[in-house]
């Protein structure tokens, strides 16, 4: 009798064990659909947004925190899509992935950040009048290009976003791409809140080259990032209120644009430099380009070896890793030419983050850079060449022709540093040296002396002409573009902003699919193995479990 109560104790204790799993299963699934939850798997946390993004959030809170009932406004974020636009595989993907990141802004962001998705159509009339106020507003208008079996045919598209806070509007014209989105979105929510930013200040140093023209990749992307950036010219004070100087050659500037960029730097400003150790020439002989060098000492290049950083007047190769350069031989004939002088970089700090998460880098005809012993401590080497590069100098006469490095012979002489970061402690270069006269005796009687300055140095100015990045850059520019702003990022300490920028880099963890069939047949797929295959999975080794202990309390009987 004991027995068969023992049985009919355990058979109660298992069907209570099965319906309590069955409750909360359907508990979970419900609180799952009220709470926002997901775990983000792919590389990069694509999915999900970054520290920097939370923490700008939290700006806007507290800002709305600060304020009166009266001034209170959340930061409201509107975007509209074109329905049409669903039926292009690459933009249903795009536009889902906006979607998901635009939900983590709504929820990491509270009340404070009202998230707002409005899918419109041309082709119903109860969308005309908001299509056309957007449109004014600025969201762009394209054309895009469907292919079908039986052809393609073109259809108009739209995707952009109007943030709006404190009476104030912005507009990103166009989002049509992944590709640092989150990041875009940052850059024009600081803008619309008021977050300062960093002042920026570009110097072209060389006579013979244009911001705007010869480094249009720089002069577009820092304008399209900050709203302060100045243009200085040589002769040209640097303004008080700039923040960060990037200096691009400096063949061209005086013993006084020098004096103004020591005072800047010992003031607490921060500078990038990008300034080679050679002068380039070209010219056409019997029908071959001839490609000189020649040495270029500068009043900046002292600067920097007084700070302790060198850069040498010298071409460094690389006979283990760079770019072919292809020159026509004829109308028909294009030839491949060995030219170790286009150095390609993969040798990069991996505990810096300015460069961690670069692939490569492509330079050309970099010079190498010298540390002094005694600020080696206080200086991190950025990136530097393979074991099997080697230096050319004036005293050697300067052989960086097609057709010298047809054959490999030139003799390795080991690494060579291209692109270093300093911080620390600095006496002024003026010290030791005289001032320019034409630093007026206000300026001179107000001089720093010593102070801790943040400096980078790179050893290639043309590494950052947009000719060359879009020519000859295997990335086409972007990772050589993506160290200058990710070291801007580093003098901002803003490193969390870098991770963001980099999310542009990461690949989705799904095929693509190939048309629309297939993307809906996938999509439908994951939905149901999420929300059907999975839980019937769970309830199914419930009821194994159920059965097995059931089978088990007969065999006692």
């Amino acid at each position: 009798m004991k027995k068969i109560q023992q049985v009919d104790l355990k058979n109660i204790q298992s069907w209570i064990i099965f319906i309590l799993i069955i409750l909360n299963l359907i508990a979970f699934i419900m609180i799952n659909n009220r709470l926002y939850f997901r775990l983000d798997m792919t590389e990069g946390k694509k999915y999900s947004i970054g520290k920097a993004t939370v923490d700008l959030l939290k700006k806007v809170q507290a800002k709305n925190s600060e304020s009166s009932n009266e001034e209170y406004s959340p930061l409201i974020i509107e975007y509209y899509y074109n329905k049409r636009m669903l039926e292009i595989n690459q933009f249903a993907q795009v536009i889902q992935y906006i979607k998901d990141l635009l939900a983590e802004y709504d929820k990491y962001g509270k009340n404070d950040v009202k998230v707002y998705v409005k899918e419109l159509s041309y082709a119903d009339d109860k969308h005309k009048d908001e299509i056309e106020r957007i449109e004014n507003a600025g969201i762009q208008a394209f054309s895009l290009m469907q292919r079908e079996e039986t052809g393609s045919k073109s259809l108009n598209g739209f995707s952009g976003i109007i943030l709006k806070y404190n009476n104030e509007q912005k507009v990103m014209p166009t989002v049509i791409s992944d590709q640092s989105f989150e990041f875009d979105l940052d850059v024009e929510i600081k803008k619309i809140i008021g977050d300062r930013q960093e002042k920026l200040g570009i110097l072209v140093g060389s006579a013979e080259r244009k911001l705007n023209q010869d480094y249009a990749y720089v002069y577009q992307l820092t304008h399209s990032e900050y709203e302060e950036v100045t243009e200085i010219t040589s002769g040209q004070p640097i303004d008080k209120d700039i923040d960060i100087l990037i200096i691009i050659g400096g063949s061209a500037l005086t013993e006084a644009d020098v004096y103004q960029i020591d005072q800047f730097l010992l003031s607490g400003g921060k500078a990038f430099v990008a300034l080679g150790g050679i002068n380039l020439r070209f010219s056409q002989q019997y029908g071959q380009l001839m490609i000189m060098g020649e040495p270029n000492p500068n009043s900046l290049n002292n600067l920097l070896a007084h700070y302790g950083l060198k850069i040498n007047l010298d071409v460094v190769g690389d006979n283990n890793s760079y770019r072919p350069l292809q020159q026509a031989e004829s109308l028909f004939t294009v030839k491949e030419y060995r030219y170790p002088v286009w150095p390609e970089i993969k040798n990069f700090s991996k505990d810096h983050v300015a460069v961690s998460d670069l692939q490569a880098v492509d330079m050309f005809w970099p010079s190498s850079i010298t540390i002094d012993e005694k600020i080696k401590d206080q200086t991190d080497i950025l990136f530097r060449t393979t074991k099997e590069a080697w230096v050319q100098t004036s005293e050697q006469g300067f052989r960086i022709n097609l057709q010298d490095f047809e054959y490999p012979v030139q003799q390795s002489q080991g690494e060579f540093v291209l692109a270093c970061a300093y911080q620390g402690d600095a006496e002024s270069y003026f010290n030791s040296n005289p001032i320019p006269e034409i630093i007026s005796p206000e300026m001179q009687s107000s001089k720093i002396d010593s102070g801790k300055i943040q400096l980078v140095v790179l050893s290639n100015e043309m590494m950052l002409e947009s000719e060359m990045l879009k020519n000859f850059s295997l990335s086409q520019g972007r990772e050589e573009l993506l160290f200058l702003m990710n070291t801007i990022d580093w003098f901002s300490k803003e490193s969390s902003l870098i991770q963001i920028r980099n999310k542009s880099k990461f690949t989705k963890p799904l095929d693509k699919a190939v048309d629309k069939a297939d993307f809906k047949k996938k999509k439908s797929r994951i939905i149901f193995v999420s929300l059907f295959i999975m839980p019937l999975l769970v309830v199914l080794l419930a009821v194994i479990i159920f059965m097995t202990n059931k089978s088990r309390n007969k065999k006692i009987i």
